[in-house]
Protein backbone atom coordinates (compact mmCIF):
# COMPACT_ATOMS: atom_id res chain seq x y z
CA UNK A 1 0.00 0.00 0.00
CA UNK A 2 3.31 2.60 0.94
CA UNK A 3 4.11 1.51 -2.37
CA UNK A 4 1.27 2.88 -4.32
CA UNK A 5 1.12 5.89 -2.18
CA UNK A 6 4.48 6.87 -3.24
CA UNK A 7 3.72 6.16 -7.35
CA UNK A 8 0.97 8.44 -7.16
CA UNK A 9 2.28 10.81 -4.90
CA UNK A 10 6.05 10.83 -7.22
CA UNK A 11 3.57 10.96 -10.50
CA UNK A 12 1.57 13.85 -9.15
CA UNK A 13 4.68 15.74 -8.10
CA UNK A 14 6.52 15.42 -11.77
CA UNK A 15 3.57 15.81 -13.68
CA UNK A 16 2.94 19.35 -12.18
CA UNK A 17 4.70 22.05 -13.84
CA UNK A 18 4.71 24.58 -11.46
CA UNK A 19 6.01 22.37 -8.61
CA UNK A 20 9.61 23.59 -10.34
CA UNK A 21 9.09 27.54 -10.25
CA UNK A 22 8.72 28.17 -13.70
CA UNK A 23 6.42 31.16 -14.06
CA UNK A 24 4.01 32.10 -16.94
CA UNK A 25 4.53 34.61 -19.35
CA UNK A 26 1.41 36.25 -18.77
CA UNK A 27 0.11 40.16 -18.92
CA UNK A 28 -3.47 40.65 -17.33
CA UNK A 29 -5.61 43.41 -18.02
CA UNK A 30 -9.04 44.55 -16.34
CA UNK A 31 -11.21 46.68 -17.84
CA UNK A 32 -14.11 48.27 -15.67
CA UNK A 33 -16.61 50.41 -16.91
CA UNK A 34 -17.53 53.38 -14.08
CA UNK A 35 -21.01 54.52 -14.72
CA UNK A 36 -20.43 57.84 -11.67
CA UNK A 37 -17.53 58.87 -13.61
CA UNK A 38 -18.42 57.82 -17.20
CA UNK A 39 -14.94 56.47 -17.83
CA UNK A 40 -13.56 53.58 -19.08
CA UNK A 41 -10.41 52.50 -16.28
CA UNK A 42 -8.40 50.10 -17.20
CA UNK A 43 -5.27 48.45 -15.56
CA UNK A 44 -2.38 46.44 -16.59
CA UNK A 45 -0.66 44.00 -14.37
CA UNK A 46 2.25 43.41 -15.26
CA UNK A 47 5.54 41.20 -14.40
CA UNK A 48 8.57 43.01 -12.78
CA UNK A 49 10.92 40.75 -14.34
CA UNK A 50 9.28 40.73 -17.98
CA UNK A 51 9.37 45.24 -17.13
CA UNK A 52 12.64 45.15 -16.70
CA UNK A 53 13.52 42.59 -19.70
CA UNK A 54 11.62 45.10 -21.55
CA UNK A 55 13.35 48.34 -20.70
CA UNK A 56 16.76 47.20 -20.33
CA UNK A 57 18.24 44.21 -17.93
CA UNK A 58 19.46 47.37 -15.48
CA UNK A 59 15.89 49.42 -15.69
CA UNK A 60 15.34 50.10 -11.68
CA UNK A 61 11.85 50.37 -11.80
CA UNK A 62 11.75 52.28 -7.83
CA UNK A 63 12.66 55.54 -10.48
CA UNK A 64 9.95 57.41 -11.69
CA UNK A 65 11.49 58.16 -14.91
CA UNK A 66 11.47 54.31 -15.86
CA UNK A 67 7.97 53.42 -14.49
CA UNK A 68 7.01 56.92 -17.02
CA UNK A 69 8.88 54.81 -19.67
CA UNK A 70 6.80 51.62 -18.89
CA UNK A 71 3.23 53.08 -18.93
CA UNK A 72 4.02 55.03 -22.06
CA UNK A 73 5.22 51.09 -23.34
CA UNK A 74 2.03 49.76 -21.68
CA UNK A 75 -0.13 52.22 -23.87
CA UNK A 76 1.47 51.92 -26.75
CA UNK A 77 1.07 48.06 -26.53
CA UNK A 78 -3.14 48.50 -25.90
CA UNK A 79 -5.75 49.27 -28.26
CA UNK A 80 -9.41 49.04 -27.40
CA UNK A 81 -11.31 50.19 -29.87
CA UNK A 82 -15.30 51.11 -29.01
CA UNK A 83 -18.09 51.56 -31.04
CA UNK A 84 -17.60 50.63 -34.66
CA UNK A 85 -13.62 50.68 -34.86
CA UNK A 86 -13.10 53.80 -32.86
CA UNK A 87 -9.73 54.36 -31.06
CA UNK A 88 -10.73 54.99 -27.64
CA UNK A 89 -8.10 57.53 -26.12
CA UNK A 90 -6.84 56.02 -23.22
CA UNK A 91 -5.31 58.54 -20.71
CA UNK A 92 -1.92 57.24 -18.92
CA UNK A 93 -2.87 58.22 -15.15
CA UNK A 94 0.03 56.48 -13.56
CA UNK A 95 2.13 53.24 -12.66
CA UNK A 96 2.81 51.76 -9.35
CA UNK A 97 4.35 48.48 -8.17
CA UNK A 98 3.47 46.35 -5.83
CA UNK A 99 4.94 43.01 -4.87
CA UNK A 100 6.03 41.55 -7.97
CA UNK A 101 4.46 43.03 -10.32
CA UNK A 102 3.85 46.74 -11.75
CA UNK A 103 0.42 47.78 -12.35
CA UNK A 104 -0.10 50.49 -14.89
CA UNK A 105 -3.52 52.91 -14.98
CA UNK A 106 -5.21 54.53 -17.54
CA UNK A 107 -8.60 55.74 -18.40
CA UNK A 108 -11.14 56.84 -21.21
CA UNK A 109 -14.30 59.62 -20.62
CA UNK A 110 -16.91 58.22 -23.01
CA UNK A 111 -20.72 59.57 -22.50
CA UNK A 112 -22.38 56.16 -21.70
CA UNK A 113 -20.96 52.49 -22.02
CA UNK A 114 -19.61 50.77 -24.89
CA UNK A 115 -21.97 48.82 -26.61
CA UNK A 116 -19.08 47.00 -28.37
CA UNK A 117 -15.31 46.84 -27.91
CA UNK A 118 -11.98 45.42 -29.79
CA UNK A 119 -9.06 44.74 -27.85
CA UNK A 120 -5.54 44.06 -28.70
CA UNK A 121 -3.22 43.91 -26.14
CA UNK A 122 0.60 43.00 -27.51
CA UNK A 123 2.75 43.51 -24.06
CA UNK A 124 6.08 41.77 -24.48
CA UNK A 125 5.23 39.98 -27.07
CA UNK A 126 8.11 41.00 -29.40
CA UNK A 127 10.77 40.04 -26.43
CA UNK A 128 9.09 37.63 -24.42
CA UNK A 129 8.23 33.61 -26.23
CA UNK A 130 5.16 31.89 -25.71
CA UNK A 131 3.54 35.52 -23.71
CA UNK A 132 0.16 35.76 -23.60
CA UNK A 133 -2.18 38.56 -22.50
CA UNK A 134 -4.94 38.41 -20.51
CA UNK A 135 -8.00 41.02 -20.67
CA UNK A 136 -11.21 40.89 -18.48
CA UNK A 137 -13.74 43.45 -19.21
CA UNK A 138 -16.65 44.52 -16.82
CA UNK A 139 -19.39 46.28 -18.36
CA UNK A 140 -23.21 46.34 -17.21
CA UNK A 141 -22.44 43.49 -14.41
CA UNK A 142 -21.32 41.24 -17.44
CA UNK A 143 -17.35 39.75 -16.77
CA UNK A 144 -15.65 38.92 -20.43
CA UNK A 145 -12.62 37.31 -20.51
CA UNK A 146 -10.22 37.25 -23.99
CA UNK A 147 -6.51 35.76 -24.02
CA UNK A 148 -4.04 36.94 -26.88
CA UNK A 149 -1.02 35.52 -28.20
CA UNK A 150 1.66 37.10 -30.08
CA UNK A 151 0.48 37.38 -33.62
CA UNK A 152 -3.16 37.80 -32.92
CA UNK A 153 -5.48 40.23 -34.51
CA UNK A 154 -7.91 42.97 -32.78
CA UNK A 155 -10.83 41.20 -30.79
CA UNK A 156 -14.24 42.21 -31.06
CA UNK A 157 -16.89 41.63 -28.03
CA UNK A 158 -20.69 42.74 -28.04
CA UNK A 159 -21.53 43.70 -24.64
Amino acid sequence: MKAIRCIIVGALVFSTPGIFGHRINEAFTTVVWNAEANTLEVSHRLHLHDAIEVLSNNADLDLLENRARLALYAADHFLFYVGEAELCDLEILGAQIEGVYIYVYQECNMPGPPTRVGILPTFFNDKIANQTNDVNIEIGGQIKSLSFSAGDRVQWLGL
